[in-house]
């Protein structure tokens, strides 16, 4: 198997499996995180992940990144398999791999002064000189909106939004290829929110990253990304452009979850569809479709198969029974 070099990522039939905690009235069981995920990224391009929570969303961020080890699969980074490099292969590729997570505060070292923290990648790197390394964390933090009297202060001295743009600073410093950004604005206000994804666009243009973009926030995804992974139970269950999913949505899930975003008109009904039942844990994962059991559409022949993605329409594939190729 080969990744090819139009694709920045690429991971196929990825799995990780953790071992569940052995008790004298349980056997020991097999925590099927991810079940066989294959996700692409384009060069430039920002995909969306989206799913509910415990789906494997944030573990498929770790594995791309090489912080876990794969269980079984294939990952590729610009054509080359990474998926077994060691640490010292793995030192120059980094460089070109960065990460955003969620919470700002507790991401970064509150011991730390703010140009410690965004200087580190230069320091780890062996990049410039100590009057160029300072000249460059300057330019960065401008960047990304950020004075140069703020490298003297540490993170609990800024807001929650001046946080975060330091966080993405520290991970933009390298100039990298791809950028997983896990949840990245879920912990700010709405008001902020906007203000970093603003600002992770214009990140984008510059230095045409790609980014994979994990979150529960639909609206978001649909401002940022291009295309969109939707997973449900440690698999993709539904994949297409942004345009696709969001208007022509076929996976039941989908719908469940897009059916959820508040329509801001006044007046406006809308159909909301439900829920049923308690989502199934990833040590027992319900025969045929893992969907089945809070689908509001399973019948019998979802009990026995298990549906796998069909191409249904351009760049869009689902995986249900119930859709017709």
């Amino acid at each position: 198997m080969k990744g090819c070099p139009e694709y920045v990522l690429q991971t196929f039939g990825v799995k990780k499996y953790f071992d569940a905690s052995r008790t004298f009235f349980r056997q020991a069981k097999q925590v099927r995180a991810v079940d066989g995920v294959d996700i692409c990224v384009r060069h430039n391009e920002t995909v969306g992940l989206v799913g509910e929570s415990g789906c494997g969303k944030s573990t498929i961020a770790r594995l791309v990144l090489k912080l876990k080890r794969v269980t079984e699969g294939k990952i590729f980074f610009e054509g080359e398999d990474i998926t077994f490099l060691k640490k010292d292969e793995l030192r120059e590729i980094r460089k070109d791999m960065q990460v955003v997570f969620q919470d700002p505060y507790s991401s970064l070292n509150g011991r730390q002064s703010i140009y410690t923290i965004v200087s580190a990648p230069l320091y780890r790197f062996k990049i410039g000189t100590a009057k160029e390394k300072e000249e460059i964390t300057k330019e960065v933090l401008d960047r990304v909106g950020l004075r140069p009297s703020d490298m003297f202060k540490y993170p609990h001295q800024l807001s929650g939004g001046q946080r975060q743009r330091v966080a993405i600073a520290r991970a933009i410093i390298l100039h990298p290829k791809f950028v997983v950004c896990d949840e990245p604005v879920s912990a700010l206000d709405v008001s902020v929110r906007s203000q970093v994804l603003n600002l992770m666009k214009d990140l984008q243009d510059v230095f045409k990253m790609s980014y994979l973009f994990i979150s529960h926030d639909l609206s978001t995804v649909y401002y940022l990304c291009d295309r969109v992974y939707v997973m449900y139970l440690g698999r993709i269950v539904e994949e297409g452009s942004k345009e696709e999913i969001f208007s022509n949505p076929l996976h039941p899930y989908t719908k469940i979850l897009l059916s959820a975003i508040p329509q801001p008109v006044v007046g406006r009904k809308k159909d909301i569809l439900l829920l049923a039942g308690e989502n199934p844990s990833p040590i027992d994962i319900p025969s045929g479709c893992r969907f089945r059991t809070r689908c509001p559409f399973a019948d019998e022949t979802c009990m026995s198969c298990d549906p796998v993605l069909m191409e249904v329409g351009m760049d869009h594939k689902v995986a249900c029974l119930k859709i017709k190729k």
